[in-house]
Formats: C-alpha cells, structure tokens, sequence
C-alpha cells in the first residue's frame, strides 16, 4: 500500500510494506510510529533513547540518530520544561531522564516500550546497546 505524507512544500511517498517502519520509494527507513503523538520526528527519537536506555544527553542521542545536536537539545529542554523530563549534571554533562513524579509516566513508557518492539531488529539492538566504558585496546567485538 502506498500513501502520501505531505512535508513542507513537497510530498514524500512511502511504502508501508513493514509494521513498525516505513520505507520511503529510496529504500530509507523512517520511523513515525508515534510522531503525531509527541508532535515531531525529532521528539519521537529522543523519547524512544531514553525508553530504551532510561537516561542519556544530548550528543549522545543525536550522534545515534545523526541529529543535530542542537534539535536534540531544544527536545530535551521542551520536555523538561513540561515536566515529562528531569535532568542532572555529571561533571559538564547534562543527563536526562524521565520525571517519575510525571503523572502519565506509567503510560508514557508503555506506549514508547510497544513502539521499540515495533522497531527493526537491527535498530533495538543499537538502541539497547549501552555501554558506556571505554573498550580495552585489541579486546575483539
């Protein structure tokens, strides 16, 4: 099945063979499972780092999905400002994690978990992949 989504001055065609992706014509995947909920494509990414990881900063999560680090961080003060993130400081870096006095929390991270079952599989494993110590030289993968 074949649909249209309008972007700014332009139309993008998709093909929605898959559930859980959309494949545009190109063959590049986009994940817009949940972003006419959270509102854009950039808000969407950075809530579904922090469901997979429960916390991470901003160049973190623009350097997993090749943002800008300044989209991610205009995500991320939104959304603290709005109460569904907390943030911290670990020495200059700025952590962020969810507020667990945020009232829909429960049903926050239930929608967002759906939506990364829903994800290629290739796509959760980088997700879930956190390590965050740096690897011995020569130590093999």
């Amino acid at each position: 099945m074949i649909f249209v989504k309008p972007r700014r001055n332009s139309f993008t065609f998709y093909n929605t063979e898959y559930i859980g992706n959309i494949t545009d014509i190109f063959g590049n995947t986009a994940i817009a499972m949940i972003e006419a909920i959270v509102g854009s494509e950039g808000a969407e990414r950075v809530l579904l780092f922090l469901a997979a990881r429960n916390e991470g900063y901003a160049s973190e999560i623009a350097n997993q999905w090749n943002m800008d680090v300044s989209t991610v961080q205009s995500q991320l003060k939104r959304m603290e400002r709005d109460g569904l993130l907390i943030s911290s400081t670990r020495g200059r870096t700025r952590i962020y994690r969810f507020n667990p006095r945020y009232i829909f929390k429960e049903e926050t991270q239930a929608l967002l978990n759906k939506a990364l079952l829903h994800l290629p599989d290739s796509l959760q494993a980088t997700l879930l992949l956190d390590r965050r110590r740096p690897r011995r030289t020569g130590k093999p993968l």
